[in-house]
């Protein structure tokens, strides 16, 4: 072989070796390639997982956080469960400590994204559900289809998870799936999305257990606030009965002189009679001149008649007037009225509740009242306020068995109206002051008193936001401190 061969054929060796290398370096490079991109392909799928996971616990807690009711709550879990996992079908359902299904029908939800009222597989879960142990309740219970006596057609597993429940029955989430397993980063999420609603329907039911709560206290304050009014009511007849025979006195005395008063005029009637009829016959007789005219009205003294009968009638008017009043306050102070409350006057019901037991103070006691003109308004209801100073002043009078000075004092300080009611009776020992305001509770004699009165003014008083102070010492008299807030201030 020449030189030239040699060299030739040395250089085709090479030149094998090197396409040999470099097929070879591009077979590696294809199969880096080839896995770097499974690689890829795997990470993207389990990136795009981990989306689908994040998703469904967001929209999971999403639901449990909203305002959704328990149903609501129940439903959309299903749906999104669902609609995550796959599952062929899907429904919740209550059922009763013996396992039967509550009669209401729940609808499915199926794999074609909707709602159907077909419940053509509820007798099967419930079936299902009926065979599994129950016992960890709020953990999903997974039951494989493996079993002849189940014949559903591509049922691979039924899983269940029993929820929290605070009554005779527990509701129940059903899943069946056409395989018979899950794949473990799907439980993984399951698992969370189990104690978001867990937690959701443990939320809704102690709002349910609140709100039945609420709703009877509701029914029991309506309940209370009746029973007071009409033990408000009665305590006003009771005090109305007390007052009776004074308010009887207080009517008799106007109507006794109103009617003496009209058989004067009835008197003077008369005279006026025979005065027009001397006159009329000296008119016919042709006599009536101005001296004759003047003889017959000095002889029936027909001037003093005129200025008496004026004066009369004034004093019927005022008798009348006076019978009005105290009548009026009988209405007003024995009306149920309204809970309303409005801008009132407290030297009017202070007025109005004075009149009302003048009888009981007129004949042995004094009177200190010094009330200032034009004090501003407060709010309140004046029935409620008027029967809280009767009270106070009955009491008074009740304790100045011999006689005494009941004072009554308002006056404006500090953006209040300060009302004392004090006498100077027998007071009270400090036993008795501390329970001066429980029902039923008095120092009158039996028959006496229903021993409500001050217990209904301390109601009352606690209604209208006004502050009560009572300062009391043996055989040298009480002293109730009221102070109303002004209107402006409320």
């Amino acid at each position: 072989m020449s030189s030239l061969e040699e060299i030739l054929t040395r250089k085709i060796e090479r030149e094998k070796k090197a396409r040999l290398a470099a097929e070879a370096k591009l077979e590696e490079y294809s199969r880096n390639i080839y896995l770097t991109q499974q690689e890829l392909e795997k990470n993207q799928r389990k990136t795009e997982q981990r989306k689908q996971d994040l998703e469904f616990l967001h929209a999971t807690a999403s639901h449990v956080n909203s305002n959704l009711s328990l149903t609501e709550l129940l439903n959309e879990s299903v749906r999104t469960i669902s609609l995550y996992t796959k599952a062929q079908s899907a429904t919740w359902f209550k059922v009763g400590e013996d396992g039967e299904l509550i009669a209401e029908s729940p609808v499915i939800w199926s794999c074609e994204d909707k709602w159907s009222a077909d419940n053509s597989d509820l007798a099967f879960i419930h079936e299902t559900f009926l065979t599994c142990d129950m016992t960890q309740q709020s953990q999903w219970v997974l039951v494989p289809m493996s079993d002849d006596e189940f014949t559903a057609d591509q049922i691979g597993m039924t899983t269940f998870l029993p929820l929290p429940s605070d009554s005779s029955h527990h509701s129940v989430i059903a899943f069946m799936y056409a395989e018979d397993v899950l794949e473990e980063e799907k439980l993984y999420a399951l698992d969370t999305a189990r104690d978001h609603i867990v937690s959701g329907v443990k939320r809704r039911l102690s709002e349910q257990k609140i709100q039945h709560r609420n709703k009877q206290l509701q029914e029991a304050v309506s309940r209370l606030k009746i029973a007071q009014k009409q033990l408000i009511q009665s305590e006003k007849m009771a005090s109305l009965g007390q007052l009776a025979a004074g308010v009887a006195h207080e009517i008799n005395n106007p109507i006794g002189f109103v009617r003496s008063n009209l058989q004067v005029l009835g008197d003077y009637h008369q005279t006026f009679n025979k005065a027009f009829e001397a006159v009329n016959d000296a008119i016919m007789s042709g006599t009536h001149d101005k001296s004759t005219l003047l003889e017959l009205a000095a002889q029936f003294e027909l001037k003093d008649l005129l200025q008496d009968s004026q004066a009369i009638i004034k004093t019927n008017l005022n008798g009348i007037d006076r019978v009005k009043a105290i009548v009026d306050g009988l209405r007003t102070f024995s009306h149920a009225g309204e809970d309303n409350q409005s801008l009132i006057s407290v030297e009017e019901c202070l007025g109005s509740a004075l009149q009302m037991v003048n009888n009981e103070l007129k004949y042995k006691h004094q009177l200190d009242y010094q009330i200032p003109d034009q004090l501003p308004q407060i709010v309140g209801n004046s029935n409620q306020i008027q029967q809280v100073f009767i009270n106070l002043f009955i009491n008074a009078a009740d304790a100045m068995e011999n006689g005494g000075i009941l004072r009554v004092i308002a006056q404006y300080q500090n953006e209040a109206i300060v009302v004392t009611v004090a006498d100077n009776g027998s007071g009270m020992s400090d036993d008795v002051k501390n329970k001066l305001f429980t029902p039923f509770f008095t120092t009158k004699a039996v028959g006496s008193g229903t021993g409500l009165g001050l217990s209904i003014v301390s109601a009352i008083l606690e209604a209208h936001d006004v502050q009560i102070k009572v300062d009391s010492e043996i055989n040298k008299g009480t002293c109730f401190t009221l102070r109303f807030p002004v209107a402006n201030s409320v």
